[in-house]
């Protein structure tokens, strides 16, 4: 893993940034409410939050839900009537409104946030966001898609389900679609069918369960034999920019990708060091679940 205190000391010697990198809500910020939750959006808004990222995946019957596990976990989700899950429940097994009578996620307190509010709830569908995001036209929106192979549908499925609503609903905001494979990237712009469209690679794919430590160390290995190169994914998959943990993330990554046409992104950066630091720097975005730490946020 590239040390902390290499790239923080290169802060020193970079010079000015052309422009405040765009400061957005990880999972609408963890840190203050249930991720991805209905509390979480509308906390996110009220706070007038410059960005929200949210995870999206389908339904039994295909209706765009925001969840970021392909599944409802008994560690976060219960029953509707707070009996506990036996074991994970496949969100592409559940229709609707199987989902939204019979289970509820948020309401086991996240220990990773001992902070926030445990609030109880149906998962968000992307039709109610869209009427949530309404009043607020200047909120920039990253539709996360989690597409899984084996454990969602296919990426052609995804792109007709999620575009259909979100251009046809006529909203103001800036948005952006985000995954970590490119073939998801690829259907999306393929239904567009030419319009305009804006895409991110997430870099490296972490799947699910995997283990972050080992992903990281891995793709830094494979980097430096030049066997993965993340400029290459990102032309692979057509896509406008890409996103990086902070961990595997350098100044010359950085500027790399800048000359090469990319718009740039960290994620997830949450001490405040470390987000002082990158307001410094030439990226577009810092994904954080703390938004009101950075201090390069309006």
């Amino acid at each position: 893993m590239l040390l902390v205190a290499l790239w923080l000391s290169l802060g020193c010697v970079i010079g000015e940034q052309e422009k405040t990198p765009l400061i957005v809500a990880h999972r609408a910020a963890p840190a203050h409410w249930p991720e991805n939750s209905r509390t979480a959006v509308m906390g996110s808004l009220e706070r007038g939050y410059p960005g929200i990222e949210i995870d999206l995946l389908l339904t039994r019957d295909h209706v765009p839900v925001i969840a970021h596990d392909p599944w409802l976990d008994p560690k976060d989700c219960t029953y509707s009537d707070g009996e506990e899950l036996e074991e994970r429940v496949l969100i592409q097994d559940v229709t609707l409104d199987d989902l939204e009578a019979n289970y509820v996620c948020g309401g086991n307190r996240d220990p990773a946030f001992p902070d926030a509010e445990v609030i109880a709830d149906s998962l968000l569908t992307l039709d109610e966001l869209i009427e949530l995001l309404r009043p607020h036209p200047e909120t920039s929106i990253q539709l996360d898609v989690k597409y899984e192979p084996g454990l969602t549908p296919d990426p052609e499925i995804f792109a007709e389900e999620i575009l259909s609503r979100f251009t046809g609903a006529g909203l103001d905001n800036p948005w952006y679609v985000s995954a970590n494979l490119p073939e998801l990237l690829l259907a999306f712009r393929d239904w567009m069918a030419g319009d305009p469209i804006e895409t991110v690679l997430i870099y490296p794919r972490f799947p699910p369960d995997s283990d972050s430590t080992s992903v990281g160390l891995r793709t830094e290995l494979l980097s430096t034999l030049g066997i993965r190169d993340a400029l290459g994914a990102a032309r692979r998959s057509n896509a406008d920019g890409i996103a990086w943990p902070f961990e595997l993330f350098d100044w010359h990554t950085a500027t790399a990708a800048r000359d090469a046409g990319l718009s740039v992104m960290v994620w997830t950066v949450n001490e405040e060091a470390h987000l002082e630091r990158f307001c410094e720097w030439p990226l577009d975005a810092i994904i954080t679940d703390f938004p009101e730490r950075a201090p390069c946020l309006p």
